[in-house]
């Protein structure tokens, strides 16, 4: 990211110190909006980042936020870069659709000990004219080639950077960037446990719609997989069995996502609203 910054500001990138405090990190991520930094990482972060206002600003062209001791919400552009840095970074909520993945594997037990030929962030300094230019002449050459369809999927939300940045360097052979984003997703945890409800739900239920409480009864009597799933997404935290209305809210915040096929629907009833899982045809999503 410092090299990265260096090129297109000709500084090292700001750095956002890192915590799983959700309203600390709303605090800091707000004021990293105010100030306007073009790039911004957040350093260093251990453990599993979700946050709504991150997605927000990832993707919306303009934010509202509450600047710290001010009652009034403020309208600002969102033009900023984001990245976030960390061992075994885990990416959770709606942040997996809007990330790109970097993996670094040194190969060795103390990578900091390793020694290299050159300085990188030394060099792009002395030379950053030349890496500019040639930044540039890539999307300039692609852009008098016709801009060919270079046939990668859509990447919602940032339609423009794909068309231009990412198909100009498919274009000149790079690899394509979004084909990092399988694997974000394969380790979103919420996904995770979305897939294995549904998979399971569908094995052991069929797509017979049941309320919330008949579930958890008819799972719990059965001793099924089933059962450890909802346990694991709504638990009671102080004794044992699902809580039924943490699991209504889980599943409301779910409903809909289509997963391997499968997603949850939401049975309208006359006293309480059932459950089911269907399949998905293609194309009907």
């Amino acid at each position: 990211m410092d090299i990265a910054a260096i090129i297109a500001t000709g500084r090292r990138t700001a750095v956002l110190a890192a915590t799983t405090d959700s309203a600390e990190l709303e605090k800091r991520l707000t004021g990293s909006l105010l100030s306007g930094d073009p790039l911004v990482s957040l350093d260093n972060y251990n453990g599993t980042l979700q946050s709504d206002l991150l997605c927000q600003a990832l993707t919306a062209s303009t934010v509202k936020v509450r600047p710290l001791g001010i009652s009034p919400s403020v309208e600002i552009p969102s033009t900023t870069l984001w990245s976030a840095n960390g061992n075994n970074l885990v990416l959770a909520g709606d942040l997996p659709r809007r990330s790109l993945l970097c993996r670094l594997d040194p190969g060795c037990e103390r990578p900091e000990e390793r020694q290299f030929s050159f300085d990188p962030l030394e060099r792009v300094l002395q030379n950053r004219t030349e890496y500019v230019g040639a930044c540039l002449t890539i999307l300039r050459a692609y852009i008098v080639a016709g801009r060919p369809d270079m046939g990668g999927t859509p990447f919602g939300g940032f339609g423009q950077w794909s068309a231009l940045v990412r198909s100009a360097l498919m274009w000149v052979g790079e690899p394509d960037p979004c084909a990092s984003r399988n694997a974000i997703m394969d380790e979103d945890p919420e996904l995770g446990q979305l897939r294995t409800l549904l998979i399971l739900w569908w094995q052991e239920l069929g797509k017979s719609a049941i309320k919330i409480k008949r579930l958890i009864e008819r799972c719990h009597s059965n001793d099924s997989g089933l059962f450890e799933v909802l346990d694991d997404i709504a638990g009671e935290r102080n004794g044992p069995g699902v809580n039924a209305r943490r699991l209504g809210h889980w599943l409301k915040s779910h409903k809909g996502r289509v997963v391997d096929g499968l997603r949850l629907v939401q049975v309208p009833g006359p006293n309480m609203a059932s459950w089911q899982v269907v399949q998905v045809k293609t194309g009907e999503a």
